[in-house]
């Protein structure tokens, strides 16, 4: 009987894979404090991201149908669609600012903007927790939109105060 050659070898096979990763950011501003409002701004703009994606689900909800009384839902959250639109392009100036160390020249502008835009959101997120009091948030799909919009407004009205805050405690820009 011949034998099976293939089933009497035996191969070995190693492999050694040695990489780096390193990302390097520029020097930002002139102390510590301006990396964490670039880190801060950057953390704005994904929880601006996560209101942007709830408020897009929630009036994708309503089409079809009124949430308020003969108002189509395109009207019904335009202010709102606002507010996401007003803290977007904010943080991302912040970051541009920051990343090119030209935050001293325009920092009380900047600050200015933030505190509108933290009030814009408190009380965006006064009106949909608002909401969750109506019996059409009750349970379901409905909910979870509804507490993913409450979730992003009030993250971002959060880092918003944060952010004014330091930029008016980081001086060394």
């Amino acid at each position: 009987r011949p034998s099976n050659p293939v089933a009497h070898q035996s191969t070995t096979m190693s492999l050694s894979v040695d990489a780096k990763f390193s990302v390097s950011m520029p020097s930002v501003g002139k102390g510590n404090g301006s990396t964490c409002l670039l880190l801060t701004a950057i953390a704005a703009c994904a929880t601006t991201i996560v209101a942007w994606g709830g408020l897009a689900s929630l009036q994708d909800q309503f089409y079809g149908g009124d949430l308020t009384a003969g108002t189509p839902p395109s009207i019904t959250f335009r202010y709102y669609w606002f507010h996401c639109a007003w803290n977007t392009v904010v943080c991302a100036g912040l970051v541009y600012l920051l990343w090119t160390n030209m935050l001293a020249k325009y920092r009380g502008a900047v600050v200015g903007l933030f505190a509108v835009g933290t009030l814009l959101f408190i009380q965006g997120s006064d009106h949909f927790l608002t909401l969750r009091d109506d019996k059409l948030f009750d349970t379901g799909l409905q909910r979870d939109r509804l507490n993913t919009v409450v979730a992003g407004w009030i993250m971002t009205a959060a880092l918003n105060a944060l952010l004014v805050l330091g930029l008016g405690w980081v001086c060394d820009c």
